[in-house]
Order: structure tokens, then sequence, then C-alpha cells
């Protein structure tokens, strides 16, 4: 008979003992799009006021191009290899290659605090009463209120891009998030209340946002807008992230712990940190290597082991165990088992076609694996033809052979669908496969 046993356990995620000190205190932190983490600096005049950290612990600190001691507040990853930082009355565009910098002035960017980008590559960034979209040349193209009443005007503090494409921001004085639609924000708001308390931070996977709230809950919001909350006693959360592992990690404050919250909502503690550290915030580089900033001890901590869920094995044939009834003959012992060999080769991907009569891209697959794909319009910048996503991540669990992704109308333009696959043993595509199409 073909069995199927779980597969070996994971290595439970483990604090590296040794905190690493970077130039002033660490802020607000995020994964970037080389891999790495990167995070603001506390620098005072004459000082670095931001820095990466790479999966094996190296800093390295960055000066901000123009103006000393720029106030940074907040960060995120963007498409072309760029992170964005927050400040009073600009962003920051930073060259994750070269880690050179940009300021971008963007007026009316007063009290400056979260910032995240939509599916088009365009900035959003909350701002006192308001947020303010900004196009990824750093040009400010509008600002909303989202609606709200003048008499509750809007109190966002942090804001993230939900796996719907709709942007949420954690909306502090009115006890609720805000969703909308870039496309429409004040036509399309949604206020999801979270009880009597005020949310703090937001992080989203595919199917649900996780948000923080200061009276010891971590919620749930589902892509249907409803709200489910976690009590986690004594914790007061405010940095959240999604992990490689479908899960929500959360720098809990006074405790010294980094929570983990499932995606069914089951609170618990993996972590606990030196006495003293106060976490504050916390990423997710690619790999999966989870950075805690913080807040009291001035450092930033490490947490390895954090992997992908495991799958199933195939224990092969248990085999005969033979006739018991004659005890002369103690049976044929049968096939103890195939020797299970562990799976490290990359999904491979072949045959990509892009249909626009019928807005579906094929690809062949090597085997069972989860698609991410990204498209990208030929746009020039700076006298240069350069590529724009301007749409994805859309994600699909695809088999082994062919498989289908549907896409929305594109206007007028040269664009290219970038595909990328990952098997349930953890295996990536290194690179992309590609195909361009032109849209008359």
């Amino acid at each position: 008979m073909l069995a199927l046993a779980p597969a070996a356990a994971m290595a439970a995620p483990t604090l590296d003992p040794t905190p690493y000190t970077p130039p002033s205190a660490p802020g607000h932190i995020a994964g970037g799009p080389d891999g790495n983490v990167w995070f603001t600096l506390a620098g005072m005049a004459g000082e670095k006021e931001y820095a990466k950290i790479t999966p094996a612990g190296d800093i390295t600190p960055f000066d901000t191009p123009t103006t000393d001691n720029l106030d940074l507040v907040d960060v995120t990853s963007a498409p072309n290899n760029r992170v964005w930082f927050s400040y009073v009355n600009g962003v920051l565009e930073v060259d994750a290659a070269t880690g050179t910098g940009v300021e971008h002035p963007i007026a009316g960017l007063t009290g400056a605090k979260g910032i995240t980008v939509d599916a088009s590559g365009n900035l959003w960034v909350v701002a006192t009463g308001k947020v303010v979209k900004i196009d990824s040349a750093g040009v400010k193209l509008d600002e909303f209120t989202l609606g709200l009443d003048p008499g509750t005007p809007l109190d966002g503090r942090d804001i993230v891009r939900g796996g719907d494409d709709r942007i949420y921001v954690a909306d502090f004085g009115n006890k609720a998030v805000q969703a909308f639609s870039p496309a429409d924000p004040n036509g399309s708001r949604e206020t999801i209340s979270v009880g009597t308390d005020s949310p703090q931070e937001v992080a989203s996977s595919p199917d649900q946002v996780a948000v923080t709230i200061p009276s010891n809950v971590i919620g749930r919001i589902s892509n249907a807008g409803v709200f489910s909350p976690t009590t986690a006693t004594l914790t007061d959360p405010t940095g959240i992230v999604f992990g490689v592992d479908q899960a929500f990690w959360a720098a809990e404050f006074p405790v010294n712990k980094v929570g983990r919250l499932s995606a069914d909502g089951t609170h618990t503690q993996p972590i606990t940190l030196p006495a003293g550290t106060g976490p504050r915030y916390i990423a997710s580089a690619t790999d999966g290597t989870l950075f805690v900033t913080g807040e009291t001890d001035g450092k930033i901590h490490r947490i390895t082991g954090v992997e992908p869920p495991p799958q199933p094995t195939d224990t092969g044939n248990t085999g005969n165990t033979g006739n018991t009834g004659d005890p002369g003959n103690t049976g044929d012992p049968g096939n103890t088992g195939n020797t299970t060999t562990p799976d490290t080769v990359a999904p491979a991907l072949s045959a990509l076609k892009a249909d626009l009569k019928t807005r579906r891209l094929t690809v062949t697959l090597s085997e069972p694996a989860a698609l991410t794909v990204y498209f990208d319009k030929k746009i020039r910048r700076g006298g240069k033809n350069v590529w724009k996503r301007v749409r994805g991540p859309i994600q699909k669990q695809g088999k082994a052979g062919l498989n289908r992704v549907a896409f929305k109308k594109f206007k007028k333009g040269n664009y290219r669908a970038r595909v990328f696959a990952a098997d349930a043993a953890g295996n990536k595509t290194a690179k992309p496969k590609i195909v361009g199409f032109k849209v008359k």
C-alpha cells in the first residue's frame, strides 16, 4: 500500500544570541527587493540616516544625499529595485543596488508616517488627515481625505497593500482600518471597526490583513472586510510582518517577545528576547530571516529557521507482511519503503505564451508549484527605456503540465510578463520566465 507520512520536522525558529549594533538607534524596518532588509536610523547631525542588513547580519549604513539629518520615518520595497522612505514633506528614493538616494520634496506631506506601493508602482504615504499618492518618479499625483467627516479626520499610522490590491490604513484616531481601491479612494472606501482601541501597524498576506492594537489584540481582516480579533495578553504588539511560514510575526514590546499569529488566529510566543530589548518593529528578508528592532537597547535581533510549511512525503510501498496463519512461514516482509531524497530542484517553467484575445498566460510546469506573475510596461525615463511594474504579484497554485493565468486588459504599449515558481519544498526559480507582448 502507498502511504503518506508527514515531512521531516522543520527546525524551530531560533534567536541569534548576539544582537547587531547599527550606528544609531534603528526605527521602521522592511524587507527590500534585493533580498536584504532596510531600516531607518535615528541619525544626529553628521551621522548616517538609513541602513541595510543582509540575512547573515552584515550592516551597511548610508547618508541621505542632500539634507543632513533627514528624519526618515517609514520604509517600503518597490519595483525597479527601489526602496522608498517617507519623511516630513518628502520621500527618499534609494537604489537598492548601490544604496544611493534621491530626495523628492512633496508639498503637503505634513506629518508623514507609513508608506506602501500599489499594484501599479505608485506610492501611498500617510500624512496629517489624508493619504498622498506619488508616482514612481517621486512626483505627487493627488491626495485624499478618504471621505471622512471634518469632525473625525483621518488619523493614519501605518499603510499596506493587501492581497486583494486594496490599500489598508491603520486609522488610529477612529479605531478603524480604512480600506480602499487605489483607482477610487474616496468612492470605494470601507471603514472596518477594530473594537474599542486604536490600531498601530498593518501587514498583509494573500487573503487577509493583520493589524496590531495596543490593548493586547492582534486582529485579522479578511479580503471580505471581516475583522477577527485574537487576544494576546500583556503583549502590546506594534510591528508586524507576514513570514515565509505563512504566519504573521509581531514585536511585543513590554514582554520582550516575538509573537506568531497563524492564519486561523492562534497566537504563540516562540521567541524570547533579552530583558531590556523593547522590540518595536519587525521585517522579513526574502529567505525568511526575521529582524526585530530594539527600541530600548538600540540593537537589531535576528531570528533564523522560519521556513515554508512542510509537505507530506511519499514513504513508498510498505509491502506484504506475509501469512500469519502458518507459524512456519514468517511471511514476506515486503518493501519497507523507498528512501526519500530531499527535493532540492527548483520547478522548471517552459512554453510561456500570452494570448491577448483570451487574456490568458499559458505556462508549463515540471511539477506542482505556486506561480507568481508580474506585468511590466516599457516607459521612457531619463532618456532611457526602462521597465515599470504595472500589475502583480498575481499568485496561483499551479499543477504539473499546462497552466493558465488570467489577466485584465492593458492599454496601448509594450509589455512583458515575468513568471516565477516555488514548489512545496521551498525551491524557487532563480530567474523568471519572461514573455513580451505589444498592445496596439
